[in-house]
């Protein structure tokens, strides 16, 4: 007999690192820098300035196996935010 129940859905908050540039100030318009923003808890508008700067490396800061504390999202530092 059929059931009433839902399925369980696994949502995963794994993000895979999306190639190319790395992510850094000025950067305009990009959906990867809305999804950094996201993850860090600030407005995500898509626009790398200087608030999504101070929160970039305040996260580096944080977490050690990003590298060094430059701002710049690059594969360290989006391993460490997405996994």
């Amino acid at each position: 007999p059929p059931t009433t129940e839902s399925p369980t859905v696994s949502i995963s908050t794994k993000k895979p690192w999306p190639g190319g540039k790395s992510l850094r100030m000025g950067m305009r318009n990009n959906i990867n820098v809305k999804a950094v923003q996201a993850r860090l808890g600030i407005k995500a508008d898509g626009h790398f300035g200087p608030q999504t700067n101070h929160h970039v490396m305040d996260f580096q800061r944080k977490n050690p196996a990003c590298g060094p504390v430059d701002g710049v999202v690059g594969p360290k530092t989006w391993k460490v935010m997405f996994g």
